[in-house]
């Protein structure tokens, strides 16, 4: 079976497309070759869809922070170790360096005892520092996570609603 080049497949595909425009009566290999043709077709798109499957599984895998760090301020789930080899999983939020200003994210009355900001006296404004804090829904209190994260996932889409 010779091999043919996408030019040459292309050139096929055009010469058959003029004769069924015309109606003209195809012959039996140019029959074959248009169920050929449209078996590759159906395999490419079965081949995009299973690839974008596949890198729907990837995202929702865990990945290590050794790896590489989620969007600043992104909700993730995360793996903590502690200090005695405990894993636990939790909500959270990184925030990378210089990534959030304290006075888009935080107020006084909402965080822990410990400082979570830093000053910048180049551009006179407040950062949160950088590192991970659990997330909350309730907003009253978040703390930074005393032990460190491993892995993390994102979030999966929300369920839609059906009406």
């Amino acid at each position: 079976m010779e091999k043919w080049t996408s030019i040459e497949i292309q050139g096929e595909r055009k010469r058959i497309a003029f004769f069924l425009e015309r109606n003209d009566e195809l012959c039996v290999e140019d029959r074959e070759l248009l169920a050929a043709f449209n078996t590759i077709d159906e395999k490419q798109d079965e081949i995009e869809r299973l690839q974008a499957e596949l890198n729907a599984l990837k995202e929702n895998q865990w990945i290590p922070v050794s790896e590489r760090l989620p969007e600043s301020g992104q909700s993730v789930f995360v793996a903590c170790l502690t200090e005695e080899g405990r894993k636990y999983t939790g909500l959270a939020q990184y925030f990378g360096e210089k990534s959030v200003l304290e006075e888009d994210f935080i107020d006084d009355s909402c965080w822990g005892e410990e400082s979570i900001t830093e000053y910048d006296e180049e551009n006179d404004c407040y950062w949160v520092k950088e590192g991970w804090f659990e997330f909350s829904l309730e907003g009253e209190r978040a703390y930074r996570l005393s032990d460190p994260v491993i892995f993390y996932m994102a979030l999966p889409e929300l369920p839609k609603e059906e009406e």
